[in-house]
């Protein structure tokens, strides 16, 4: 028993030893000069770093987005009525999606399988409805769940 009880004390003594690493007493001993003066700045810049990292694999999955900075609001104009819209259709990992911004508020529709034209979202202006954008040369057209006309639209030029 007392075999069983020192083996076990040995391997986790071991286990503990193998996961604690030295610390490097050099840097820690000495902190760069700009963190003394200033360490708000190097939690800043690290977290900038971290944010960028992130954002930076983020876009790694997006082949047509490589490159370039965009908002979706930056796709094409549409006039409808006395309001305008942008709408931005992209491939997005082999589906083809559509972004519509109306007000500042963003929707997502995702192309209809069986016609190319047309993009639905089950999240569409009212709660619960959902909403087809069907997009035909310079004319785009939402309705929602009844067919009612949400916005009757022309590309602006």
């Amino acid at each position: 028993m007392n075999q069983k009880l020192l083996l076990a004390s040995v391997v986790a003594a071991l286990t503990l030893t193998a996961c604690s690493k030295p610390a490097d007493e050099s840097s820690q001993a000495n902190p760069p000069a700009e963190q003394v003066a200033n360490p708000a700045t190097s939690d800043d810049a690290a977290e900038h770093a971290t944010m960028q990292e992130e954002h930076d694999h983020a876009h790694e999955h997006h082949d047509d987005h490589a490159g370039h900075m965009h908002v979706h609001a930056d796709g094409d104009a549409y006039q409808c009525g006395d309001q305008t819209v942008h709408i931005v259709v992209h491939n997005h990992e082999g589906e083809i999606e559509a972004h519509l911004n109306h007000d500042g508020i963003e929707y997502d529709f995702n192309q209809d399988p069986s016609n190319k034209n047309q993009y639905t979202s089950n999240h569409g202006f009212a709660d619960n409805q959902k909403t087809i954008l069907t997009i035909d040369g310079n004319k785009a057209v939402v309705t929602g769940d009844t067919n009612q006309v949400l916005l009757d639209c022309v590309k602006a030029s």
